[in-house]
């Protein structure tokens, strides 16, 4: 194909080729080292204003992924949090593995299946500890009376992961904190070593950790969001962090000027085991503006 043309592939057709299996997509991103792809949602996702996850074809090298930007949600807060990993100029180079392949070094110590490079998985542990400055919902009306609910702020961690072996790999996994009732000025969870969210991630390179904020009034309902900021691992660092939260536009203004969460990042290698686990320090990219 001509080097210098540019192929659109639609996401029905993208999740087919995922579906068949980890050659296809190995083969997919060692086309797109030469070329450009580009990946757009379909009509019936366009219309009901749902979006695909853009870590499917990341992980694949295409380098144009569009969205249904004007529909907020998870994958929305992915794409934000990926593009503000270089001052949000709208353009983020691709991890070294997708841009040249398998380096000589690593090719002449194993068996060579593919140009793409295997990365070496770690463990992010999570803990959420406190909030400051949550922004309240509006108040509503109830039995047309105007009354405000109690604020009960709930944190959820995602891990949107990159793809290894198989198409499962790419379903995002979550871990829930406790509701704190009635506190949404300083909520406070102070979440313990076992209680924090763990997550192994197999493609350091390409996964994102997604914070969300939602107001719960009932133990069963997901609840109101409250907001959100997506950090790409590569560009996390260990420690106490404060996030800063952004509403559903992606922007910091209003009551969300000063919302922020407070939590404890530790990140280990992958093969480690909890007798024996050394912390790392990850030189996969720029240190974001996500968390300070």
């Amino acid at each position: 194909l001509n080097l210098s043309s540019m192929h659109s592939i639609s996401e029905t057709k993208m999740d087919a080729l995922v579906k068949m299996g980890p050659e296809s997509w190995k083969g997919w991103a060692e086309f797109n080292m030469q070329h450009i792809t580009r990946t757009f949602p379909n009509y019936k996702t366009s219309v009901a204003g749902e979006n695909f996850n853009p870590l499917i074809p990341w992980s694949m090298g295409c380098q144009l992924v569009s969205l249904n930007i004007q529909s907020p949600g998870a994958e929305v807060w992915v794409n934000d949090g990926r593009f503000r990993e270089n001052g949000s100029c709208g353009y983020v180079l691709k991890p070294n593995r997708l841009i040249h392949g398998r380096s000589q070094a690593s090719s002449a110590m194993r068996e060579v299946t593919s140009k793409i490079e295997t990365e070496f998985p770690v463990i992010v542990s999570l803990r959420v500890l406190a909030g400051n400055r949550l922004p309240r919902r509006s108040p509503c009306k109830v039995a047309k009376k105007s009354s405000i609910l109690p604020f009960n702020p709930r944190v959820r961690v995602s891990l949107y992961d990159g793809m290894v072996s198989d198409h499962k790999n790419v379903m995002p996994l979550h871990h829930n904190t406790k509701v704190v009732k009635g506190n949404g000025l300083n909520p406070t969870w102070n979440e313990s070593k076992t209680e924090c969210a763990n997550f192994k991630v197999l493609s350091p390179s390409l996964a994102m950790i997604v914070f969300s904020v939602w107001d719960v009034q009932d133990d069963g309902e997901s609840g109101t969001f409250v907001g959100a900021s997506a950090v790409p691992v590569s560009c996390m660092r260990q420690g106490y962090r404060s996030v800063p939260l952004f509403d559903q536009n992606h922007m910091r203004i209003g009551m969300h000027s000063f919302a922020s969460l407070l939590v404890n990042a530790r990140i280990r290698a992958g093969n480690e085991t909890k007798e024996n686990e050394k912390s790392i320090d990850l030189p996969l990219g720029e240190t974001s503006t996500n968390m300070s």
